[in-house]
């Protein structure tokens, strides 16, 4: 379950204590640096020129909590999960 891991125990104290406090109008106004910081672009570096952007600048998100979104994602193994999924290994 979700709720044995320490970084998800995490998000769910950074949750109760922010959660009312986060106001996205104010956290543009608080950092002018928001869309740069919160947002990725990516290039396809093979294939036809493609680009994807990730803008997560317009979500009630923190530094901090951006840093225990991405623990909780190596807690629960999803790089490696990926890795043998593009190495067409099975994973469900």
């Amino acid at each position: 379950l979700s709720s044995d891991y320490s970084a998800w125990k995490k998000l769910q104290e950074i949750h109760g204590i922010e959660n009312a406090k986060l106001v996205l109008k104010d956290l543009f106004a608080q950092d002018p640096q928001r869309f740069a910081k919160f947002s990725r672009e990516y290039t396809s570096t093979d294939g036809p020129s493609m680009t994807f952007l990730l803008d997560f600048s317009k979500n009630l998100i923190t530094e901090p909590i951006l840093a225990t979104l991405l623990d909780l994602v190596r807690e629960v193994q999803v790089e490696d999960v990926r890795d043998k999924m593009f190495a067409d290994e099975h994973i469900n």
